[in-house]
């Protein structure tokens, strides 16, 4: 999956990118190791492309260290492969074909140890240096920090955190793209508003639901339970819109430490992760998240096939009917219930059962979303295909 290209990630890149050419030490912390390991390459890809783009060298290994490391600047030094006895200067100077420079620091909750010193000491000579001179980019990646910000922000320093990883809607787009055109529409709207909010912004989950291609909230369920197990099993050492802000709010740093929010916006709320949550409180916000993507990607699709439907009523049995519309015959905000209701003394006729049939199932289906409740596959799957067979028996 090319998350990289998305514009959540783009964004991102460039702004860690621009930083360090601006001559700022950038810090960009994680709260979990578990959250590095998920999103590790796809950052680092991002990143690479936007250096691609701009024809500038791109960066093959990043530097692997602990706050317990000896010597910070040996280390660097070794990494970069210079003379071992060269200074600070040397390092973070730019002579016209310096990659960018990327460690990950594993803190593991500690406290970044001989390193904070050390960073204080490239943003100091970032602070002084001559405004003509061009710098090496320096990128630190946080890993399970201590405290968020890790370092006090000043001059020469710049601090940000994992905070809002994707947009909803690039997700559903991104979604939309794995899926032929040609499948059956309404089947491939419930797929990407029930994958996008079962996702949870997770793109290892993500790709596994693209994979198996659920049809069921169940099986959904049952593929979220499988990648948190298997999260649980990895080896935790080393192997997104403009609007978004990489700062983590004050009053979520705590929680964000400990891995129990992601991020929030103003459209979805607070964005908790899978693993995070107790079952009863799972089983809530998993058809809470399903269902306000399926009122987004999915209702929009059902209210269309109401007003078709319409259309095809009164094909069946004349205009006349529609005069008992309070809406003044307006098919377009004519509810299902409302059709039902006037057919019901047969004063204008009898509808064909199937006609019925689809009228009934569009009501079930729009009350469930009326009353915070997502949709099953199967359910838009029957109705639809009464629809298309009425549709094309009606075609004009």
């Amino acid at each position: 999956m090319n998350l990289e290209f998305l514009p959540s990630l783009r964004n991102l890149a460039r702004m860690l990118l621009k930083e360090g050419e601006a001559g700022q030490v950038v810090l960009f912390s994680y709260p979990l190791e578990r959250d590095f390991i998920t999103w590790r390459q796809y950052i680092i890809d991002a990143m690479n492309t936007v250096l691609a783009e701009q024809g500038k060298d791109r960066f093959w290994e990043t530097l692997k260290t602990t706050p317990s490391a000896a010597d910070p600047k040996a280390d660097i030094v070794n990494h970069l492969n210079l003379d071992k006895d060269c200074g600070i200067e040397e390092i973070l100077r730019n002579y016209g074909d310096a990659a960018p420079l990327v460690i990950e620091l594993s803190c593991a909750g500690k406290e970044l140890g001989s390193w904070h010193r050390f960073i204080h000491q490239m943003a100091k000579y970032l602070r002084v240096m001559d405004s003509g001179d061009t710098t090496r980019v320096v990128c630190i990646f946080i890993i399970a920090p201590f405290s968020y910000p890790p370092l006090e922000v000043d001059t020469g320093l710049r601090s940000y955190g994992f905070w809002n990883p994707l947009q909803w809607e690039e997700v559903r787009l991104f979604i939309g793209n794995q899926f032929e055109m040609d499948e059956n529409p309404i089947q491939r709207a419930w797929k990407i508003s029930t994958y996008t909010g079962a996702a949870n912004a997770n793109p290892n989950l993500l790709r596994r639901l693209l994979k198996s291609s659920p049809t069921s909230l169940s099986d959904i369920k049952n593929e979220i339970s499988v990648n948190i197990s298997q999260q649980e099993q990895q080896d935790f050492s080393h192997t997104f819109s403009w609007k978004q802000s990489w700062g983590i709010p004050t009053g979520d740093r705590k929680q964000w430490l400990e891995g129990k929010v992601q991020g929030c916006t103003l459209d979805r709320g607070r964005l908790i992760p899978w693993e995070a949550l107790t079952k009863s409180d799972f089983d809530q916000m998993f058809e809470r998240a399903i269902w306000r993507e399926q009122v987004a990607g999915l209702l929009p699709l059902l209210l269309e096939v109401t007003l078709f439907t319409s259309e095809i009523v009164t094909k069946v049995v004349g205009e006349r009917w529609k005069k008992e519309l309070v809406n003044g015959g307006n098919l377009s905000q004519t509810e299902p219930k409302d059709i039902l209701t006037i057919f019901k003394d047969k004063s204008y006729g009898t509808l064909p059962y199937d006609l019925k049939d689809l009228l009934h199932k569009l009501r079930m289906a729009r009350n469930k979303l009326a009353h915070l409740e997502p949709l099953e596959c199967q359910e838009v799957m029957r109705l639809w295909k009464i629809y298309d067979r009425l549709a094309k028996n009606y075609e004009s």
